[in-house]
């Protein structure tokens, strides 16, 4: 995981735009948590550990890991690993821009600003305010659950091929590398007539 993080620093370094205001706190709930800071430094974060970011980050959280994010003012991230996921300022995006390239779960609720989360496969998540889960169901499908909150939308895929949904709350959508497909009910059992 190590040598990964090292690359990724070039995301957190080479940004070229202004530096962000925006901070973020991260606390290692379980396992192994690691980060990139702002400034290019590694962290490697034990159990009850907290830190707090300025600007673009990147973490990696092992297999078994867990870690809170929280972006003051903004919203927060339960995130369960294994895990690696970036955020920052982007330029033309509304708010925060979270990116997932590795997630098994996570649970998010954002308060104020509108965010852009993008997803393993592609998949692109708007959100203005609410809480929402997704959680990885093995082949590169993911269940989105917007718990509660304002729509979410959902658009990009692979090569940018799925159109945009939305999502109300209350509701589930399983994303597939593929395809996106609405959850069946389950059927009622059937019963002989003798």
């Amino acid at each position: 995981m190590f040598p990964a993080i090292l690359a990724c620093a070039g995301f957190v370094l080479g940004a070229n735009d202004a530096p962000a205001s925006i901070e973020a706190t991260l606390r290692a709930r379980a396992g192994r948590v690691e980060c990139v800071d702002g400034a290019g430094r590694v962290h490697v974060l034990a159990p009850d550990v907290q830190r707090t970011l300025e600007g673009r980050a990147h973490v990696e959280i092992g297999a078994a890991g867990a870690a809170e994010l929280t972006w003051p003012g903004v919203g927060s991230a339960q995130v369960h690993g294994p895990c690696v996921v970036e955020w920052g300022p982007e330029d033309g995006a509304p708010g925060l821009v979270v990116r997932f390239s590795e997630l098994a779960r996570a649970e998010v609720e954002l308060r104020t600003r509108p965010a852009r989360f993008e997803l393993p496969g592609g998949f692109r998540l708007g959100v203005e305010r609410g809480a929402f889960g997704v959680e990885a169901l093995g082949a590169g499908a993911l269940r989105v659950t917007l718990r509660a909150g304002n729509a979410l939308t959902i658009d990009g895929g692979p090569g940018g091929l799925v159109p945009r949904r939305t999502l109300a709350p209350g509701a589930a959508l399983v994303l597939e590398p593929r395809r996106i497909v609405a959850p069946r009910r389950a059927r009622e059992p059937r019963t002989n007539p003798w």
